[in-house]
């Protein structure tokens, strides 16, 4: 059963790339349309995000947005999406993104479960990011060495991170995963956005057209903001490439996927 108080949260799904290393499967439609479970993900989004009383959705799209479907969300498109990263796509979404309202920013390319929407909003930092405890479980299956396309993640003792989307060189520095999915106050929203803007100065050799969204929160960390960890064990998939297709099919098939995300569970908490 659904959250029945609506949330004043808005949400962003950043949705403009193409998807390349899911090979044929995104010629003809984004990867936000594949299908899953019998859902798109984007639809199974849509569901969590309802479940948890967020009914105002942004969509920014770019590779073939005509081919989106999702009902009641806004949209909006991000023209230079093949030359650009996941940043530059959110902030075509700025007048969302800055509007004074609490926002929570997703990729596209995972589905989760309602229970880390709910983490997200019970956190009181100015800008939180869920972080999956339990990650080395499905990185296992999903790659022959996890450290391959893992990222760091260091944590304080107040469960702020010190540390986000660097490479690692071993997994001591993987105290959790990043998962994708990301809650802003609106001042949180304005530090995210002015360090966003001046990226250069804190990265060099980033720009607004490269810049990744881990670039930006590593950024903020070093000028001081706290970037809150919500926690969870499982409840989400990434469908980075067209193998992790393969794996999750696998888990179906042997009664093991619910253990890592269940469709029932994107629905209630």
């Amino acid at each position: 059963m659904g959250n029945d108080v609506p949330s004043e949260t808005r949400a962003i799904i950043v949705a403009a790339g193409r998807g390349s290393r899911m090979g044929g499967l995104t010629d003809e439609r984004p990867k936000c349309m594949l299908e899953f479970e019998g859902k798109p993900l984007i639809k199974w989004q849509r569901a969590a995000l309802g479940a948890a009383g967020i009914e105002d959705i942004t969509i920014v799209s770019g590779y073939l947005a005509e081919r989106i479907e999702i009902d009641g969300a806004s949209r909006v498109e991000n023209p230079a999406w093949q030359s650009t990263n996941m940043v530059y796509s959110l902030m075509c979404a700025e007048d969302v993104f800055l509007s004074g309202k609490p926002i929570l920013v997703a990729y596209s390319d995972i589905v989760y479960e309602a229970r880390l929407i709910d983490e997200l909003l019970k956190a009181k930092s100015e800008v939180a990011t869920v972080v999956d405890l339990g990650w080395h479980d499905i990185w296992r299956l999903r790659f022959d060495d996890p450290l391959d396309d893992a990222e760091t993640l260091k944590l304080a003792p107040d469960d702020t991170i010190t540390e986000i989307g660097l490479k690692p060189k071993s997994m001591s520095e993987i105290e959790g995963q990043y998962v994708g999915l990301t809650r802003f106050s609106p001042r949180g929203a304005r530090d995210f956005a002015a360090v966003f803007r001046n990226i250069g100065t804190y990265v060099p050799g980033k720009s607004l057209e490269n810049c990744y969204f881990t670039d930006v929160l590593n950024a903020m960390i070093g000028q001081g903001r706290r970037i809150q960890a919500a926690f969870v064990r499982h409840g989400w998939l990434e469908f980075d490439a067209a193998r992790d297709i393969d794996v999750y099919k696998s888990l179906r098939a042997d009664d093991a996927l619910e253990a890592f995300w269940s469709p029932e569970r994107a629905y209630r908490n």
